[in-house]
């Protein structure tokens, strides 16, 4: 059974939509960007919300008469946009647990993402992006990327060394 992600609060970017009145697909169409981006941002599954993008809600903020930076600094404490979502990502990530490693997989980490049920979901937990999960499961990257490093420090998993020496790193 894949492993259930806690939602901690709303990320930026949909806050951020919500407040300019718009849905992620209505955004998605005016600003000419794809749908699952859009998604994989919002959970966390990249490592920013993209400059494109956010250039795209400023401008229809500015359009709107809002002042986004002033509503993500009362909402998160810190602005602008970038910064809010990178504290959204950090405290997404304590308040997410790391399952026990399936009995399958090709290596300890692979066992690991067996166990979230699957990379999207890995990703999704971990809020790093999907090629760093799927490569480092796969063996492909023999070190620990930093990311999946930071995240797991954040959610205090207490085997990073074991893991990273069981899968060939340092």
């Amino acid at each position: 059974m894949p492993v259930k992600i806690v939602r901690v609060r709303l990320n930026p970017l949909d806050f951020a939509l919500k407040e300019l009145g718009m849905t992620r697909a209505e955004f998605g169409r005016q600003a000419d960007l794809g749908k699952q981006y859009l998604l994989r941002v919002s959970q966390g599954r990249h490592s920013q919300i993209g400059e494109y993008a956010q250039k795209e809600i400023y401008k229809f903020a500015e359009k709107k008469g809002v002042n986004i930076d002033k509503l993500v600094k009362d909402q998160y404490g810190v602005k602008p946009l970038q910064k809010a979502w990178d504290r959204w990502v950090s405290e997404h990530r304590k308040a997410q647990s790391i399952p026990k490693p399936s009995k399958d997989g090709a290596n300890a980490f692979d066992r690991l993402v067996k166990a979230a049920g699957g990379v999207a979901r890995m990703s999704a937990l971990l809020a790093v992006s999907d090629p760093l999960v799927e490569r480092y499961a796969k063996g492909v990257t023999k070190t620990m990327p930093g990311p999946i490093r930071t995240a797991l420090e954040e959610m205090n998993y207490p085997h990073i060394k074991d893991l990273d020496k069981a899968m060939g790193g340092a």
